[in-house]
């Protein structure tokens, strides 16, 4: 089994690692990483801790599902939310 996955939580067949933690909206995440990629989980850790030397993060959701789109700089995040 687990070649057809639904719903099954558990088998990693690679190392998982610990980034982060990461603080979104003011609150702590730590990012696990399944992978085997050398440096990935520490290079994510240092992006994350950059980001909140910087104040962190702040999200806002606009839509929820997945989509293809252009990327637009905007010079905040009320801006950007104002445009969509």
């Amino acid at each position: 089994g687990g070649s057809d996955c639904e719903n099954v939580v558990g088998y990693m067949p690679v190392p998982v690692g610990l980034a982060g933690p990461i603080v979104m909206d003011g609150k702590e995440y730590p990012i696990p990483m399944a992978t085997t990629e050398g440096a990935l989980v520490a290079s994510t850790h240092r992006g994350a801790r950059s980001l909140n030397e910087a104040g962190g993060v702040n999200t806002i959701v606009t839509d929820d599902g997945m989509t293809r789109g252009p990327f637009v700089v905007m010079p905040s995040l009320q801006e950007a939310n104002a445009i969509r």
